[in-house]
C-alpha cells in the first residue's frame, strides 16, 4: 500500500542534478542547465554548485567554518568576562551552524525539505 506521491523529492532530485551538473568549475551563472525550484531562497546552494562547480560550493562551507570558528573563539575570550553576551554567542553559532548544516544537507538530499535558508546567503 504505497500512499506516497511518485514525485514527492522532486525538488530535491532537481537540486541534485544540477549540483552535479557543474562538475569541478561550474557552468557560469548565465549557464543554468537544470531548473531548480525556489531557487534563490531554498535551493540557492545548488544554484551556487551548477554555477561555480566544486569549487565555488567548497569556498561557501570554508568561509561557514571559518565563520564559526571565529564565534567559537569569540565565546571563549568573553566568558570570563561577560556571561550573558557569551552564552548570546553560543546561542547565535548554534543557529548559524543548524541552519547551514539543513540547508546544504537538503540540497544534497540527506536532509528533509524544511524551508530553512542558507544565513547570509540566500534571500529568504
Amino acid at each position: 500500500n504505497e500512499t506516497q506521491n511518485d514525485d514527492s523529492g522532486w525538488q530535491v532530485d532537481q537540486a541534485i542534478m544540477a549540483i552535479g551538473s557543474g562538475g569541478i568549475l561550474g557552468n557560469g551563472i548565465s549557464e543554468l542547465k537544470v531548473y531548480v525550484p525556489e531557487s534563490t531562497t531554498d535551493f540557492i546552494f545548488s544554484i551556487i554548485g551548477e554555477s561555480f562547480g566544486f569549487l565555488g560550493c567548497a569556498f561557501v562551507v570554508i568561509m561557514f567554518f571559518f565563520l564559526i570558528y571565529r564565534l567559537v573563539v569569540l565565546i571563549d575570550k568573553i566568558h570570563p568576562f561577560n556571561r550573558f553576551a557569551s552564552f548570546f554567542c553560543v546561542g547565535y553559532t548554534a543557529l548559524i551552524v543548524i541552519h547551514t548544516f539543513q540547508n546544504i544537507g537538503m540540497n544534497i538530499g540527506i536532509m528533509p525539505v524544511t524551508g530553512i535558508p542558507l544565513l547570509f546567503v540566500s534571500y529568504g
